[in-house]
């Protein structure tokens, strides 16, 4: 499921991700849209680093993706579950998606 709700808001409902481990989650920011995050099955762990730490400081920017991804593994790690909800804005680094198992999720993006 993929829906536009006009150029303010955008939700998608990801099936079930693959598994990933903290190695493998890239830092992400978007310069556009506020994120929110939300487990509907499983838990998931999301890492987070303040994008003025996310290195390199040149990475490119896609205006097409509204992302931007960086090296190296997160500051910290929140485990994230059913019930819950991570926000990250601009401002914040995150990696989503580290599980054992898989999760699916709901993304709500919001226009900053």
């Amino acid at each position: 499921l993929h829906s536009s709700l006009g150029d303010r808001a955008r939700l998608r409902l990801k099936r079930k991700k693959n598994p990933k481990e903290k190695e493998n989650a890239k830092l992400e920011t978007h310069k556009d849209y506020i994120d929110i995050q939300i487990p509907l099955s499983g838990t998931e762990i999301m890492g987070y680093t303040a994008a003025q730490d996310c290195l390199p400081v040149d990475a490119p920017y896609n205006a097409e993706k509204d992302i931007t991804f960086f090296e190296g593994l997160a500051e910290d790690y929140i485990a994230v579950k059913p019930g819950m909800f991570a926000i990250f804005f601009p401002q914040d680094g995150h990696a989503p998606g580290i599980t054992p198992d898989g999760v699916k999720k709901i993304i709500v993006k919001v226009k900053a």
